[in-house]
This record gives C-alpha cells, sequence and structure tokens, in this order.
C-alpha cells in the first residue's frame, strides 16, 4: 500500500482505482467502458434490452440431444385372428349391455322364413285334434252296420278300411291340398289354423304321411302306449310349455302350426 494518503489504492472503488469485480460463481470480469451495456447474467436471464441470456457455459441452441420418437409397433403374429371381443385400437372400451326394462320379455326366436306368422294356441290345437278325431269315428258307421246286419265278413272288410282311410289317409290327403288349404286337416280348417314348414316348402303327401302317421301316431301314440302312454301324454301337453307352441312331433319333422 502506497504512504500517500492523496493517491488512490488499487481495488477501492470510492477512489477510482482498479478493482477485483467477479461475477456470481468467482469468475473475474473485465471492467467496461463507460456507456458499455452490462453483460449478459451469468446465471442466464433477461437483460436490459429484454433478451434472454443464456447461463454461461450452456450450449448453444439446436446442439441438444434429438428428440425420442416413439417405439414401433409389435406387429401380430401371423395367422392368428384377432380376438372378437377386443376392440378395435383406438375406439376404447365397449358400452355395457343395457339390460332389458323390467317386464319386457324377448320375442322367441322363430325361422326366418316363418316370420310374419301368428302361431296357433294349444286351444286351438287340442280343438283341431278333437274335430278329426270326431269325423274319423264316422269311417266306423257302414262297418257297425254290416255286423249289426249279420254280415261279419263284409264288417271286417268295412273296418280295415275305415282304419285305413282314418289313420293313414286321412290327414296326408286333406293337408296335401294347395293355396290357402294347404296343411289343413278338416279339424284345421274349422278353428283357422295350419300346418308349415320350417323351411317354406308346402306340404306334401309324403310330408304329411311322415308328420301324422309314422312320427305322431305310430311312434308317439303306438310305441308311446307301451311306456304307459308317457310320450303320448307329452307330446300333447308340449306346446304349454315351449316358446314357439311346438309338441314333440313338430320339432322331430321341423314344422309348425300357425294362424291360417
Amino acid at each position: 500500500m502506497s504512504d500517500d494518503p492523496s493517491r488512490p489504492s488499487p481495488g477501492d472503488p470510492l477512489q477510482g482505482g482498479d478493482s477485483d469485480e467477479s461475477d456470481a460463481f468467482g469468475n473475474p470480469v473485465a471492467p467496461q467502458a463507460p456507456g458499455a451495456s452490462s453483460p449478459s447474467p451469468a446465471i442466464g436471464g433477461y437483460g436490459p434490452s429484454g433478451d434472454y441470456a443464456p447461463p454461461a457455459g450452456a450450449p448453444p441452441e439446436g446442439t441438444g440431444p434429438p428428440p425420442t420418437s416413439p417405439p414401433p409397433p409389435v406387429p401380430e403374429p401371423s395367422g392368428v385372428a384377432p380376438s372378437p371381443s377386443a376392440p378395435p385400437p383406438g375406439s376404447g372400451p365397449l358400452p355395457p349391455a343395457v339390460p332389458p326394462p323390467p317386464g319386457h320379455a324377448y320375442a322367441p326366436a322363430v325361422p326366418a322364413t316363418l316370420a310374419g306368422h301368428q302361431l296357433a294356441s294349444w286351444g286351438q290345437r287340442v280343438g283341431a285334434s278333437a274335430i278329426n278325431y270326431g269325423i274319423r269315428l264316422l269311417a266306423a258307421i257302414p262297418g257297425i252296420a254290416a255286423l249289426v246286419a249279420g254280415y261279419e265278413g263284409t264288417a271286417i272288410l268295412l273296418f280295415v278300411a275305415a282304419w285305413i282311410w282314418a289313420f293313414v289317409l286321412f290327414a296326408p290327403l286333406f293337408m296335401m291340398r294347395g293355396g290357402e288349404r294347404n296343411g289343413q286337416s278338416p279339424g284345421k280348417q274349422l278353428v283357422g289354423i295350419r300346418v308349415v314348414r320350417e323351411d317354406a316348402q308346402p306340404i306334401t303327401f309324403g310330408w304329411a304321411l311322415l308328420r301324422e302317421v309314422a312320427v305322431k301316431s305310430l311312434l308317439l301314440e303306438g310305441v308311446g302306449g307301451f311306456i304307459f302312454l308317457l310320450p303320448t301324454l307329452l307330446n300333447y301337453l308340449w306346446p304349454l310349455w315351449d316358446e314357439q307352441n311346438r309338441a314333440l312331433h313338430d320339432m322331430i319333422v321341423s314344422t309348425r302350426v300357425v294362424q291360417a
């Protein structure tokens, strides 16, 4: 230090001497000329002119690490079909199933070929069967008359002919008729119902013979008679709880009984 008190000491800001200025990190800062603008702050910020200056030592713009790209999608194995229950990508979760309103009952599923037909009721079917049995019994009158007259041989032939007519030819000959009478026996015609096939084909003689004789009479009534009439009883009662009002013989030969 100088002994002359009038001489400014180095580093004395009040005396205008040299000063050892440093920034916030302890780095020396060169003195500025009068009127020069202040340097950018070492820690970054906005200068007097409003421009942002990065902190000292920061890398220049555009030299940072490149942006990362999303990973490529993983391909599904070939030959494996997507799950039908999985929604397509981006569609989000499936909405929950809406339950039917209280008291609502779904209509029974019927074949598309029978759309628009109204099913016959169980009472109509029983009424038609009762009428048919009454008409069949009339075929036995000639045999009874011959038996009463003492013509036993003739009576036997008439009874055989009556049985063939009533239980073999009766239903097929009436049900094979064309047009709006197709599928109708006399009893069904009187109560306004008829038999239709699931494939929408007309009832032919052979089809009626299969339904009325082979399945209904021989299988369910004839053979069923040896099992305490249980198959016969179930056949006539089944439409009461079947959703499509079908009897067992309807289920076997794929037919329905509908309103004419």
